[in-house]
């Protein structure tokens, strides 16, 4: 039993199933914990009793188990099948989970020292908690570090002695301090571009902008200097601050018009406390805002992404989603037009998917999405695999645009497979090659997100005509990366032209462009080589919840 409980306490995956003594042990050491903790812990979890275990909550799944010389401080909860190995350091808030195998020898630092005050020792100052989160089946390397806010999505891998200060993107492999994203483990799978000479390329172009970014906010300030026009002369309004605020996210910086403290009061100051919509500059101030109206509906994603941008959230519940009972959902889904403006329609649901995210996430709402799921797939083109069909007028404009708002602030939103995957595709590859809205010299911003987006989506789920794909993505990320304009950022239409409205450079276009450029990346399996991310509206982590 002495030979037995040593080696348990150090290879405990060796004593599954556990002898009936062993179990005995556990029973009692579970039992103790409960007493002295809010824990909840599965009969198959082996927690070594050389462990140190001072947890204020404790989950523990199936076969999971915490080894010799581990010290737990403050919130953990743990899936299934995870190991914490020896001399393993974890506090503040944790989560990890099921098949999470976490080496010898690492920290994570699920909290946070404050330190801005330099009048008061740090040691005094307070004490923040945002929280590690870990999906399922990752692996982290000995002696690696997490710290306080990341995320790290599922398949991932962190090198030994990694650093971890930022979100870790799902089947990446990262490495070094701070850590970097190294390649994506699915690269394989894809043609790699060999000889093509785009890593190089994408490492130039990040360079540029990372340096430039500080001289293109400079010249979208407004003339009080305090917020943002889209392009010089313009009106200040709401989404150009949104657009600046998720711009300088993407590279870990902040726009330097205002502190911090001060952009989140900025942007949660324009939300109407009833209904939880928005009033402010660019949107309309002679009438109360409504959800009907498109034109408050956008401020949904702008604001409250921004805001997530800066470590915050919306003041108050987005009322306008959350009272909305089943029957007036599926009554307004009903009569949306989707014969004719299927690009309408998906932005009413990008709105209503994402202000559902937002009560859940921040409101603790219990608000179930199981009848817009039901209605979503009994009204799904099984033929198009879209919602709506293309008209005369506009061909696949409605209907694959409207795709990439509906997915976006519901499937890809909340991590939902697609129905009719191949079929999407078909579609959306016939879209492309519509040369009035895409040539080497067309294609703007809106309507490029609008294929790349849904085609990076679907690809989550096959790899059904990923050649061509893969051609479609290369093409309009060559496109887009000879038109940055120095200093100056992107324009909406990419091209230029003064005289012409969106011919411009400015950060609409700059963001939107951004975030093309990586998804375009993502589908050539080369996005390791740009170490920014989308972040806010064009993010790709799915915010999950579990809302049906």
């Amino acid at each position: 039993m002495s030979t037995e409980s040593r080696e348990l306490d150090y290879l405990p995956w060796t004593g599954f199933p556990f002898s009936p003594e062993v179990q005995q042990e556990q029973n009692a050491l579970h039992a103790r914990l409960a007493s002295e903790y809010e824990a909840e812990i599965s009969p198959e979890a082996f927690i070594s009793p050389k462990a140190r275990v001072f947890a204020e909550k404790l989950k523990i799944g199936a076969r999971s188990y915490i080894a010799a010389h581990a010290l737990v401080r403050g919130e953990l909860s743990i899936g299934e099948d995870c190991s914490i190995n020896p001399f393993t350091s974890i506090h503040g808030k944790v989560i990890l989970g099921n098949g999470v195998r976490v080496a010898s020898l690492v920290t994570l630092a699920g909290a946070n020292h404050s330190f801005d005050d330099l009048s008061i020792p740090v040691h005094k100052q307070r004490v923040t908690i945002e929280g590690i989160t870990i999906g399922d089946d990752v692996w982290v390397g000995a002696h690696v570090v997490v710290l306080d806010g990341v995320t790290v999505g599922s398949h991932a891998i962190l090198a030994a002695g990694a650093v971890v200060t930022r979100d870790v993107p799902e089947y990446a492999i990262v490495g070094g301090n701070p850590a970097r994203v190294i390649r994506d483990r699915r690269a394989s799978r894809k043609q790699k571009n060999s000889g093509s000479g785009w890593e190089g390329i994408l490492e130039q172009f990040e360079e540029t902008v990372r340096t430039q970014l500080p001289a293109v906010l400079k010249r979208c300030e407004s003339s009080d200097g305090k917020n943002y026009v889209d392009t010089p002369g313009g009106k200040a309004e709401l989404r150009p601050l949104c657009d600046a605020v998720e711009i300088m996210a993407m590279f870990g910086m902040l726009p330097p018009v205002q502190p911090r403290e001060r952009l989140i009061e900025t942007l949660q100051d324009t939300q109407d406390k009833n209904s939880g919509l928005f009033m402010g500059p660019g949107l309309p101030s002679d009438r109360r805002p409504t959800f009907e109206h498109q034109a408050f509906r956008y401020p949904i994603l702008a604001v409250g992404y921004a805001l997530e941008t800066l470590g915050s959230h919306l003041r108050y519940p987005v009322s306008a989603v959350e009272n909305m009972d089943t029957d007036s959902l599926l009554q307004a889904l009903d009569a949306l037009n989707w014969e004719t403006n299927a690009w309408g329609a998906g932005d009413w649901l990008d709105a209503f998917g994402t202000g559902a995210y937002f009560n859940a996430k921040y409101f603790h709402s219990r608000k179930r999405l199981e009848p817009l799921w039901g209605w979503l797939a009994t009204h799904v083109d099984p033929i198009l695999g879209l919602w709506g069909k293309p008209t005369p007028e506009e061909k696949w404009v409605q209907p694959v645009n409207g795709f990439y708002r509906l997915t976006r602030g519901t499937y890809a939103q909340f991590g939902k497979p697609l129905p009719c995957v191949k079929e999407a595709v078909d579609s959306v590859l016939a879209h492309t090659r519509n040369t009035t809205i895409f040539r080497e010299d067309c294609g703007n911003a809106c309507m490029t997100l609008d294929i790349i987006h849904p085609l990076w989506l679907i690809g989550k789920q096959t790899d059904y005509r990923s050649a061509e794909i893969q051609e479609v993505a290369s093409r309009h990320l060559k496109r887009a990366i000879s038109k940055w304009v120095e200093h100056q950022g992107f324009s909406f239409e990419l091209e230029q032209d003064a005289s012409r409205p969106g011919f411009t450079p400015g950060l609409q276009g700059t963001e939107m462009w951004l975030s093309i450029i990586y998804l375009c990346s993502e589908l050539m399996g080369i996005s390791n080589r740009l170490h920014y991310r989308p972040k806010g509206v064009h993010r790709l982590e799915v915010a999950g919840l579990g809302l049906g």
